[in-house]
């Protein structure tokens, strides 16, 4: 059974593509910051009866100790290799850079670049992500598109760091 890890599996596109993996067959670290939010992931998933394929860890990209704690945890369940990573988990604010306070940018800045960059397949040894697929909502070729053409969920000034 392939195995992979998702991160920002409480809501949205997280959830429903672990939902769509367990069902087709692969074992999923379905991963979240708060396992308080983890019922209705759990509801889905025996709705369409694939919770067995499922484990729902812990993983703060805010908190070294939860990213080090996953990272032993499924590396240790998957026998040191997993088959692919979809980062997906982020965070977001509305309004413009320019009227942001700079704690708002750094704690988005350091979710969504920093805590994906850093974290949690690096964190693993490198020939950790055997089929060495990973996938990101902030991947370049996402950015790439969304960049010049189309604004990104903070606003179109943002543009300008993102594309940095």
């Amino acid at each position: 059974m392939p195995t992979v890890l998702i991160t920002g599996t409480s809501t949205g596109i997280g959830r429903a593509a672990t939902k769509f993996l367990a069902q087709r067959g692969w074992h999923v670290f379905a991963t979240m910051r708060d396992l308080q939010k983890r019922e209705a992931l759990e509801r889905a998933l025996e709705t369409s009866g694939v919770r067995d394929r499922v484990e729902i860890v812990a993983l703060d990209f805010a908190d070294p100790a939860t990213i080090e704690a996953a990272v032993v945890r499924v590396l240790s369940r998957t026998g040191g290799t997993l088959d692919a990573v979809v980062h997906n988990a982020g965070v977001s604010v509305a309004g413009a850079l320019e009227d942001l306070p700079l704690a708002e940018i750094r704690r988005v800045m350091e979710t969504n670049f920093f805590g994906v960059h850093g974290n949690p397949d690096r964190n693993a040894e490198p020939d950790a992500c055997e089929r060495h697929l990973m996938l990101g909502q902030a991947s370049e070729d996402l950015l790439r598109d969304l960049v010049g053409g189309v604004e990104v969920a903070i606003g179109g000034k943002d543009n300008e760091l993102i594309a940095a």
